[in-house]
């Protein structure tokens, strides 16, 4: 793989804001040959006089025997550019036949390692190792992959996905779309095909199109139109992307990174922000990408060695400059406070400076002074206010309508900003007096009390005349803790002489005390003397003077000479102009020193003021995170019991979801036994039909036996006669069959008494088997119940916890607690528990059904039929509920084996079928 490299070229063009840039003492004064035409802004150079096989002897010196030479390692490493160091790894193979990058990895360990190899691998080979890394494993590491694909140029990008080939034999883009899902992957997708526009050549009609499209996919539309965003950022160039950007602001009156935030959330819109941050500059997502691999407890290493290994030969300088800008300390302060040992020489090696050191930047205030105080001397600036004095301007009416808007309740902002925006100072001041004539009372008093925040400083500022409002300014700078000195410079390097003492004056008015005397008070040095000169407001104001102009500009020179080269007289001119020129000399030389001194000075006591506020701040970071910890881990306790909580919710929704299952199951096994008690009915009721026939044949054979045992006969003849014999048989017979009458007639009683038991017991079961089925309906109604409640309430969870998520990206946190109302000790919720089901106490089987006892045999015989105490049993009729009675309580002789009677049907004397 090491002899597959290529040497890697800096040829990448880096758009950066202009700072003020001194370059330091301590970097090389052999700078390394611009790529095309493009000042280098790398802090490692090319090494003079390079030898590589040299520098591979060195190292192999290095690296031989027991132990190695780490300070040597390092030292030669950091002090080649990366095309060197891929000739010493070659010139190393052709010497002794070793892998140089093994026989390291061997002797090296942990974060030196990493780095020293980091610098050995070409700048494509480096980003494809770390790219690898991200991929690999349990997890991917996004935050790498959004750092290297979104600030790569399309040359640098192909070069990586050919190295990645090279190097693993494996295509990038199929293991990132392996790793990564959804939008994210998409953008990285766009990334890695290399294909952004790099015309500097830009269309405003495209570029008012491009911010409708993203205004129309994200604020615009309810939801987020992803696909929009991605083809425009991924594609577009960054010229072009700059004025979108900057055309948004104009028409949303937001920021495209606000919108971004508003509508993407996750890893997407991480990725897009780093796109936009890197389109606006390089370098400061550089910056504060190391910012925050530093800051806090701990250092994010892998970051800060991917950083310093691939920006140290593009654009280090201008990363060094932002940081120390914007952070207010040099990255090299930093990196020498948060790490250690050969690691931390070998980063330092590779920031190139200490820009906090004397001499590497002139102090910022005094810098920004000397620049206005210069651009205020030679600049004629024309003024061009935005507001005039109103036309048709009323006072009378303007202080009514101002007390109008505030009186009563609230206050109409609308129509103080309307007045007192279009009203030039003079008028604003004619307001006030007329509203303190009209109504008695001070306009600023009433303004103060009813609006507040940046409304009312802006709206308070306006009522000022403008060297009172100045000297406010001024007081405010140099009042409390520290000095404001931007607002100082800003002031007094931008008034006029005629400003300047009106501003006196107002000082002296308002404060009782002169503004030299304040100034003196509350600054020092050189800065003091600048700002009291330009307090005085004695500028020159008349026409230009050449003469007194050359002759400045020759002192000027002077001074400058003076600081090079002090004690060198010059040699031209007579005796007597060279002895006054040296003495002038001498006098600006002793001078310098002064101020030097002075600086000096003021610089160790603010450095030793920044020091303590940093070490003040550090104590209180620290106390900060460990809250946060705290309130982290009482959130994480908070959210586990939370998901518990949850756990008993859905095993307690599952619990009645089977309850529920098993209500409908038994109420459909119940609706079955109905209908087949139903179907058992039938044959019941045409047994009943039966019984009844079967009675009224009874009773009107009875009738019949009756009626010819009451009628009147022929006088008894002798024993022995055929007709007495006759009769005799004729009546015997008769008894039997009044007998056999009897038994019937006793049996359908018993069957009936039995059938009536039957009937009401099956009633009684009917009813209990209704009120069960009843019961369980309300049952089940009452679990639907619950059950939509409680899926309800996981829906309103859901919703909240979909919030939460939304909240975390603004940095607000706050956690779900589930209802009080909603937590009852051991059950958890509001609804009260289902009730024990009633057992079911019908029969499984209809055999067994039993019929109750026969009755008990009667004492006395029952009455004959002739008898007066003879009648027939009444039977109240059911609908029949039972099976048919049994076998033993038939008729023991049917109805064939009786004479046939006249009148009856052969239906009659079959029965039922």
């Amino acid at each position: 793989m090491g002899e597959s490299w290529a040497g890697a070229e800096c040829g990448e063009a880096h758009e950066c804001s202009f700072f003020f840039t001194v370059v330091s003492a301590a970097e090389p004064k052999t700078m390394a040959k611009p790529a095309q035409g493009a000042k280098y802004r790398g802090s490692v150079h090319d090494f003079p006089d390079f030898d590589p096989s040299q520098d591979a002897e060195a190292l192999y010196t290095a690296m031989k025997g027991i132990g190695s030479d780490k300070e040597a390692i390092l030292e030669l490493i950091t002090s080649r550019s990366n095309r060197q160091r891929q000739e010493v790894c070659q010139s190393y193979k052709s010497l002794y036949g070793k892998d140089l990058i093994a026989d390291l990895k061997y002797e090296l360990t942990g974060k030196f390692e990493r780095l020293i190899v980091g610098l050995m691998r070409p700048l494509a080979y480096c980003d494809a190792k770390e790219i690898k890394d991200a991929v690999s494993g349990i997890g991917t590491d996004e935050k790498c992959l959004i750092e290297i694909l979104a600030s790569r140029t399309n040359e640098q990008i192909h070069q990586l996905v050919a190295a990645y080939k090279d190097a693993y034999e494996r295509d990038l883009e199929a293991d990132i779309i392996g790793d990564t899902s959804g939008h994210f992957q998409k953008m990285l997708v766009v990334l890695l095909q290399g294909t952004r526009e790099e015309d500097d050549v830009v269309s405003e009609d495209l570029v008012q199109q491009d911010v409708q499209d993203l205004y129309e996919a994200g604020e615009l539309k309810w939801g987020t139109d992803e696909a929009q965003f991605i083809y425009i950022l991924g594609n577009r160039s960054k010229q072009h992307l700059r004025l979108v950007f900057d055309e948004y602001l104009k028409t949303t009156g937001k920021p495209i990174e606000a919108s971004i935030r508003g509508e993407l959330s996750g890893d997407f819109e991480k990725l897009m922000l780093a796109v936009v941050k890197c389109v606006r500059s390089t370098p400061e997502y550089f910056a504060e990408r190391l910012f925050k691999a530093m800051k806090g407890l701990g250092t994010r290493d892998n970051t800060l060695i991917r950083i310093m290994v691939t920006r140290s030969e593009l654009d280090m300088l201008d990363i060094r400059e932002i940081f120390r800008t914007k952070y207010e300390k040099s990255l090299y302060s930093m990196i020498k406070n948060d790490t250690s040992g050969e690691y931390k020489k070998a980063l330092l090696k590779l920031c190139g400076g200490d820009d906090d050191a004397a001499g590497q930047f002139f102090p910022e205030a005094a810098q920004v002074a000397y620049q206005m105080w210069e651009l205020s001397a030679v600049a004629r600036v024309e003024l061009k206010g935005t507001v005039r004095p109103a036309g048709d301007f009323n006072p009378d009416a303007d202080a009514k309508a101002l007390r109008k808007a505030m009186k009563g309740i609230g206050t109409d902002e609308d129509t103080i900003i309307d007045i007192i925006t279009h009203r030039s100072n003079a008028q604003r001041q004619q307001i006030r007096q007329t509203f303190k004539s009209h109504f008695g009372r001070d306009l600023m008093a009433d303004l103060k009390s009813e609006i507040s925040g940046d409304l009312a400083r802006l709206i308070l500022g306006l009522m000022m005349p403008p060297a009172h409002y100045d000297a406010k300014q001024l007081k405010k700078a140099m009042e409390g803790a520290g000095t404001d000195e931007k607002a100082l410079i800003e002031i007094l390097a931008t008034r006029t002489n005629a400003e300047i003492h009106a501003i006196n004056e107002a000082y002296k008015e308002d404060y009782h005390k002169s503004l030299e005397d304040a100034l003196s008070s509350d600054t020092s040095g050189h800065f003091r003397r600048i700002l009291i000169s330009l307090a005085t407001g004695n500028r020159e104001e008349g026409g230009e003077d050449r003469d007194q102009a050359r002759e400045d500009a020759q002192g000027a020179a002077g001074l400058q000479q003076a600081g090079v080269a002090v004690g060198k007289v010059p040699e031209v001119g007579p005796l007597g102009t060279a002895e006054k020129k040296v003495k002038m000399l001498e006098q600006q030389r002793t001078e310098l020193l002064e101020v030097n001194k002075q600086w000096d000075q003021h610089f160790r006591s603010m450095k030793q003021q920044y020091e303590q506020k940093i070490t003040e701040l550090r104590q209180k970071l620290a106390d900060l995170q460990k809250q946060v910890t705290d309130l982290e881990a009482e959130r994480e306790q908070k959210q586990r019991d939370f998901d518990r909580k949850l756990l008993l919710a859905k095993s307690k929704i599952e619990m009645e979801e089977t309850d529920k299952e098993q209500l409908t199951a038994e109420a459909k096994e119940l609706r079955q036994k109905v209908k087949y008690l139903q179907d058992q009915l039938s044959p019941l009721s045409r047994q009943r039909e039966y019984q009844e026939k079967e009675i009224q044949r009874l009773n009107k054979a009875l009738e019949e036996a009756l009626s010819i045992q009451g009628s009147p006969s022929s006088s008894p003849t002798a024993f022995g006669s055929p007709e007495g014999a006759t009769g005799l048989l004729r009546k015997q017979e008769l008894v039997t069959q009044n007998e056999l009458l009897k038994q019937q007639v006793k049996i359908f009683e018993e069957d009936f008494q039995r059938e009536r038991s039957d009937r009401e017991r099956m009633n009684e079961e009917k009813e209990e088997l209704k009120k069960q089925v009843e019961k369980l309906q309300a049952q089940v109604t009452m679990s639907n119940a619950q059950l939509k409640a409680l899926k309800d309430e996981e829906k309103a969870k859901e919703a909240l916890r979909q919030q939460k998520r939304k909240a975390k990206a603004s940095g607000e946190r706050y956690h779900v607690e589930p209802h009080p109302e909603h937590l009852c000790g051991a059950y958890p919720y509001a609804y009260p528990p289902m009730p024990a089901r009633v057992p079911h106490h019908g029969f499984d089987d209809w055999s067994q059904i039993r019929y109750p006892p026969p009755p008990m045999a009667m004492e006395q015989p029952p009455p004959l039929p002739s008898s007066r105490l003879f009648h027939l049993p009444e039977y109240t009729w059911f609908s029949p509920c039972g099976a048919l009675r049994n076998q033993s309580s038939q008729v023991m002789d049917s109805p064939t084996a009786r004479p046939a009677e006249q009148g009856s049907t052969k239906n009659d004397r079959e029965g039922p079928q």
